[in-house]
């Protein structure tokens, strides 16, 4: 079985089937707990949730086989590096590949360019950009922006939707 790396988490999952389709959250004063809906296709899995308060993201199954199915799941699932993920890696990953994915549409829509940027604690953060990826010229100048724009960015990207790709333009050199 050929084992496939998410574009926006790195994760390796042995299918693209099963995923993140809904994200609900709220904010209750100590952090932010969520909910994630799991479908494997159109299947109904169960949900990833976190509580808001430093607790773990855990997998709440719909039944039985939604349990069993997700178990598989998570066995063959592989972080980036390449070690095994547990349960609380593969349902953060799965939320973030869904709400990235939210985002690049949502920019695409306003014909922008969505720009994900790192600080140096390897947070994320995003924002969108009219820089067109195709174009060298702008890209450069988009470092220049980010670097100005940006001072805590220890690296940025911008999401190519052309290569499906996410294109690192920016490396800040201390």
């Amino acid at each position: 079985m050929a084992l496939i790396r998410l574009p926006h988490s790195g994760l390796v999952v042995p299918t693209e089937k099963v995923r993140v389709t809904q994200v609900s959250s709220t904010d209750i004063g100590t952090g932010i707990a969520w909910s994630g809906t799991v479908r494997d296709g159109r299947t109904l899995l169960g949900a990833f949730t976190n509580g808001g308060r430093g607790g773990p993201t855990q997998f709440q199954e719909a039944d039985a086989a939604g349990a069993r199915r997700m178990r598989e799941f998570i066995a063959a699932c592989r972080t980036a590096d390449g070690d095994p993920a547990d349960e609380e890696a593969v349902g953060e990953a799965l939320t973030d590949e869904h709400e990235t994915s939210k985002s690049i549409a949502a920019a695409q829509r306003r014909g922008r360019t969505l720009i994900r940027h790192y600080d140096d604690f390897d947070i994320p953060g995003f924002w969108e950009s009219t820089a067109d990826p195709d174009r060298p010229e702008m890209v450069r100048a988009l470092a220049t922006e980010c670097a100005a724009r940006h001072p805590g960015v220890v690296r940025a990207e911008l999401w190519d939707v052309t290569s499906r790709a996410w294109i690192e333009f920016y490396r800040r050199t201390d």
